[in-house]
């Protein structure tokens, strides 16, 4: 079945009036996710439509021979159709998550609609200026960068202009755009946070909703500086600033997925803290009366004082136990992986280098 986008699981179509204008990015999903068929494909469609021009380009112009295929150079292309695609499933996650969410918020149906919303969705205005600053920066650069930078890129400016620049200024735009929806996104992620009820530590499995969200946000960025180390190291040798955001990518990963969660743990750490200072006060409570009756000389039911003493202790031990980190096991356990990547694949390509293959 092909994955839906957030407007068609209803976000916009509950809300009697949205709160601001969808960018284009999301207007783009919205399109897509409406036609008939698989969003995968539609990505792989544009994969290939990006593929197919910048290779007539390179052939055109000479830099490759036709009929041959420079795979490093045609890496940029994957990168729009998989951020648009991550963008469909982490909009559809996004949704899910909410509704594991709802019981935790105290807010009324509209409320809670219009929350969904500012989650998945970035608003027009942000969305051109983040637009604008980004594809204006590669603008400029291509301009006023010597002709080495643009060898990287392709082989002269002709090319870059003629064959480059058409797949790189809507890549640059998407990445730059779907970097400042994530940070919306983790930004709205903690707001939804903080407007959760009470919490009870023995009851916190709601509470892990959202970490999944966020620890496929961060595994994007990582896997894409995977992706980008293992196909253009040479970019990053050569632009330092290539190799600079590279790098970033992955410090940027693993804030996507702390950050979030940070209020949320907070609010849990107190839930078990006041969970077991009441313990405490019971066990208190218990020996009291257990030092009343020695006193007195006349102990009660020493066996039901024993059994109390002993339900509260165990219930202190297993408090003591909880995790305050909201989070499931196996998604912790797949962020981790997704950032070892990035440093095993450095380790190996040195390897290689020094063993002169």
């Amino acid at each position: 079945m092909a994955s839906r986008t957030r407007h068609e699981v209803g976000p916009v179509h509950r809300l009697a009036e949205v709160p601001y204008s969808p960018g284009w990015l999301d207007r783009l999903v919205h399109l897509i996710g409406r036609l008939p068929g698989s969003n995968t494909g539609y990505c792989a469609l544009i994969a290939i439509a990006q593929g197919a021009w910048l290779l007539g380009g390179l052939w055109w112009t000479g830099n490759v021979p036709v009929g041959s295929v420079p795979w490093p150079k045609l890496f940029s292309i994957v990168i729009t159709p998989a951020l648009l695609w991550g963008r469909f499933n982490l909009d559809r996650i996004a949704a899910s998550c909410m509704d594991r969410f709802r019981p935790m918020l105290a807010v009324g149906d509209e409320e809670f609609e219009r929350l969904r919303y500012e989650l998945t969705t970035l608003s027009a205005r942000t969305t051109n200026l983040v637009t604008l600053c980004a594809v204006g920066a590669l603008v400029v650069n291509a301009l006023v960068a010597p002709e080495r930078w643009l060898r990287l890129w392709g082989g002269s400016a002709r090319l870059f202009w003629m064959a480059v620049a058409p797949v790189a200024i809507p890549t640059v735009a998407v990445v730059a755009v779907s970097l400042a929806q994530a940070v919306h996104q983790l930004g709205m992620v903690d707001r939804i946070h903080a407007l959760a009820g009470p919490i009870d530590i023995r009851r916190a499995k709601p509470l892990h909703a959202f970490s999944r969200l966020t620890a496929l946000t961060g595994m994007g960025f990582i896997l894409l500086a995977t992706y980008v180390i293992g196909m253009r190291r040479d970019l990053i040798q050569a632009l330092p600033a290539v190799g600079a955001l590279t790098v970033a990518l992955i410090p940027i990963g693993i804030a996507c997925f702390l950050l979030p969660l940070r209020g949320i743990h907070e609010r849990l750490v107190d839930a078990r803290d006041r969970a077991i200072a009441q313990v405490e006060d019971r066990l208190a409570t218990v020996y009291a009366r257990v030092h009343e009756q020695v006193d007195a000389g006349r102990p009660d039911d020493p066996q039901a004082l024993k059994h109390q003493i002993d339900s509260l202790s165990v219930e202190m031990a297993n408090l003591k136990q909880l995790s305050t980190w909201p989070w499931e096991t196996s998604t912790l356990t797949g962020f981790l992986t997704a950032l070892v990547m990035p440093i095993l694949l450095w380790i190996l390509q040195r390897m290689l280098e020094r063993s002169g293959l």
